[in-house]
Parts: C-alpha cells; sequence; structure tokens
C-alpha cells in the first residue's frame, strides 16, 4: 500500500519502492495535477541509488500524461526544488529522496508552489488517485535537464554579505553526509574576483 506520511512517501527500493508503484505515484500526481489546471513540474533527485533514473521515469510518465516536466542536471538537494518550484516557474515538484532515512529507501516528496510540502489535502488527492490506477502505460519523450543549482547559488549568496565574513580568518567545516549540497558550499564561497 502506498501512503504518504511527513513530507512524502518513501519505502525500501526494490521491494514497495519499484517502478511499477513509482510510475503509479506519478500518474497519481499528474491527475491531481490536472484537476487543479498545473501543468509544470521540476524533478529531483539525490545520490541515492537508481535516483537519477526514478527522476527520468517520474517525468516521462508526467510528460505522457500532459505535463510539463524537467529533470535537474544532476543530483540536487531538496531545498533546490523548493526554490525551483518558488522562483523559477514550475507549479510543483517532485524530489526523490528518502532524507534521512536509510541507504536502501528512497522516496517521492511533492514541493507545492509556495515551495514547501504539499498540504495534506493534496496529498489526499493523490491517495485517493493511486487507488483507482491499475496499470500505466508510458513513453520514453526528450526529458530536459535543467541547472537549478548556479540559481540557487546566486540566490542564496546574495543575501549574505561576503565582506564580513572575509574580515576576519575562518575555517568552515561542513559535513553533507554525501549529500548533493557537498559543493554548493565550494561554489559559494570561492573568490570570484
Amino acid at each position: 500500500m502506498i501512503k504518504f506520511g511527513t513530507d512524502g512517501w518513501r519505502a525500501i527500493i526494490g521491494f514497495e519502492f519499484s517502478q511499477d508503484n513509482i510510475v503509479k505515484v506519478a500518474k497519481a500526481h499528474a491527475k491531481a495535477l490536472k484537476k487543479h489546471g498545473l501543468n509544470k513540474v521540476i524533478v529531483g533527485y539525490d545520490h541515492r541509488f537508481l535516483g537519477e533514473r526514478f527522476a527520468i521515469l517520474v517525468a516521462n510518465v508526467m510528460k505522457t500524461e500532459g505535463i510539463e516536466a524537467d529533470v535537474a542536471k544532476e543530483a540536487v538537494s531538496t531545498p533546490n526544488i523548493s526554490f525551483a518550484v518558488k522562483y523559477m516557474g514550475y507549479n510543483q515538484g517532485v524530489m526523490i529522496t528518502a532524507s534521512h532515512n536509510p541507504y536502501y529507501y528512497n522516496g517521492y516528496k511533492i514541493k507545492e508552489s509556495f515551495g514547501g510540502a504539499a498540504t495534506p489535502e493534496f496529498i489526499n488527492e493523490v491517495e485517493d488517485e493511486i487507488k483507482n490506477i491499475k496499470d500505466v502505460d508510458f513513453k520514453e519523450h526528450n526529458i530536459k535537464r535543467v541547472d537549478i543549482i548556479s540559481q540557487y547559488i546566486e540566490k542564496t549568496t546574495s543575501n549574505i554579505s561576503k565582506n564580513i565574513l572575509l574580515e576576519k580568518e575562518l575555517n568552515i567545516v561542513h559535513d553533507s553526509m554525501y549529500g548533493p549540497a557537498f559543493k554548493y558550499y565550494l561554489e559559494a564561497f570561492k573568490d570570484k574576483n
């Protein structure tokens, strides 16, 4: 049974988190989007096993259902998807991640137009749609890959006064725990002069 919990649906890869279930969730999500007149989604993924493949699979199902779906050019953090939805013209976002769960899990998070987790009302609509889906036919499409990291870093660092940071010698330690944000700090703090 596919059931969304706090900020998404998460399950063990190869068991409940399977291609069959992912395409059902994506189709149900597409149907709920269409009910609200929404038609543009960004899909992201992290470094978990098959994350990129799952993201492309979601985009193919969405496109087959008439939803414009782009995929992040590379692994991204969940806040990147929230940023893309809020500032880059997408109606909603999907993040393929299991967040803090063990490595053998993956998940499907929905981000609404305000950038945050989908409301319980919208999640209920998706879950209701899932119950009615038996099989999913989809085609492979030409999926547009989008760089959402550089705009995210630019917007984020525009809120920081680098001069204050440069007044003293600082040692910055960051452990992204193998998450995609490991390179954001390198980019954000490199000297652009």
